[in-house]
């Protein structure tokens, strides 16, 4: 049995962007895996896909997979041992980068030559409490925000138009002067296949006169929901992207799941709209290492 066989046969032990099919999907160039067992049993596992950029081998993050790296699937944690034998067994690189979930404990690689790390930042909602603690855990502002949209608009479930999502994606990144890093050719497979697998929540918001004014896009495994994409035209509702995610909220705590994760943002304005949801701040490791001269060199000057 490969390395891949035997990962993809524990498919139902793995969370949402560390599994098969999600990979299939964002891993244009395919993607492998490192395991480490015993007798039969796989106790932890690292996917990975490598791409080749100006020369360079790179294995990191695929796009629109905000954590992947190291796992446990044992009742043990992951030890430095571990990690440690699982990274001999992936390709050598040029560059390695990995962001692993906020459950991830280790604090440090301290034996891997030139590793860097830095801790990032998302934001979660415990979906034990009930409604009402929820609601009330909410800044006034924003629930303010939410009893006003829901006099002025309406909700439904259904898939999001792709196109029209990224044309409104692409008007914010232009105002902001920044590059949006997707296109409709790479998203729409993406979501196709978390309906398929019926982990995907999809929502959209009108006005009375059934003008949309908003859609957002969520991805779950068995027990979190992943915030991953939201957009609204250029003229909206100032609470319309905020009932959509009170509404993906409820209806996530309706589902079972235990945590909603805004899925973080290192830009302060994101950051403060999520934490007016009464998210708990929960910072996540990100971990690099250059193995090429050159590759330090391109990242000093260029970024």
């Amino acid at each position: 049995m490969t390395p891949k066989t035997a990962y993809q046969s524990i498919a139902h032990l793995l969370p949402l962007f560390h599994q098969p099919w999600w990979l299939d999907a964002v891993c244009k160039g395919g993607w492998d895996v490192a395991i480490l067992k015993e007798q039969e049993k796989v106790l932890a596992a690292w996917p990975y896909q490598v791409e080749q950029k100006w020369g360079f081998s790179l294995l990191r993050n695929p796009p629109f997979t905000p954590y992947l790296g190291p796992i446990s699937l044992s009742e043990k944690p992951l030890s430095e041992d571990w990690v440690e034998d699982l990274y001999r067994q992936l390709p050598k690189v040029h560059f390695a980068q990995w962001t692993c979930l906020p459950e991830f404990t280790q604090k440090s690689l301290v034996r891997f030559k030139n590793s860097k790390q830095q801790q990032r930042v998302t934001y979660c909602i415990e979906l034990k409490l009930s409604e009402e603690e929820l609601w009330q855990n909410m800044h006034p502002k924003r629930r303010n925000a939410i009893r006003k949209a829901q006099s002025d608009l309406v909700v439904q479930s259904k898939m999001m138009d792709v196109d029209d999502f990224v044309d409104w994606q692409k008007l914010a990144f232009d105002e902001k002067k920044s590059r949006y890093p997707f296109t409709a050719a790479f998203l729409k497979p993406v979501i196709d296949k978390a309906s398929e697998q019926k982990a995907s929540l999809n929502y959209s918001v009108s006005d009375k006169s059934g003008n949309e004014l908003g859609q957002i896009w969520l991805a779950f495994d068995a027990s979190k929901v992943y915030y991953l994409l939201s957009a609204t035209p250029a003229q909206t509702h100032r609470g319309a992207i905020a009932l959509l995610l009170w509404t993906a909220i409820l209806e996530s705590k309706k589902m079972g799941l235990e945590t909603f994760d805004f899925e973080g943002s290192m830009d302060d304005g994101i950051a403060h709209f999520f934490h007016r949801f009464g998210g708990i701040k929960k910072s996540y490791p990100n971990y690099s290492i250059a193995h090429s001269f050159l590759w330090q060199w391109k990242q000093k000057l260029f970024g």
